[in-house]
């Protein structure tokens, strides 16, 4: 019998590497901090920039961890209001 978990389109879902998520998240908050800080020098504020960080921190998560979950939906969430929250001073 085959224990391991599969989805609905047949790929194999491993385990979650929470650490290796974290930089992952933290490489696409980044991303997202980068984006913010050019809308922000150059007069505007944008929620679009805001949502591309999260966007990107989620991704590279998903990318990084091998699979999310909630508490890693929770963590790429939270790196990207911090690295924005950085950002903005």
């Amino acid at each position: 019998m085959n224990n391991n978990i599969t989805n609905n389109v047949g790929v194999e879902l491993g385990e979650e590497n929470v650490i290796n998520g974290v930089i992952g998240a933290m490489i696409g908050a980044l991303a997202g901090g980068i984006v913010w800080t050019i809308f922000y020098t150059m007069g505007y504020i944008s929620f679009w920039s805001g949502l591309v960080g999260v966007f990107c921190a989620i991704r590279c998560y998903k990318k990084f961890a091998g699979t999310i979950s909630v508490k890693g939906l929770v963590i790429a969430i939270s790196i990207s209001f911090l690295v924005i929250a950085v950002a903005w001073y």
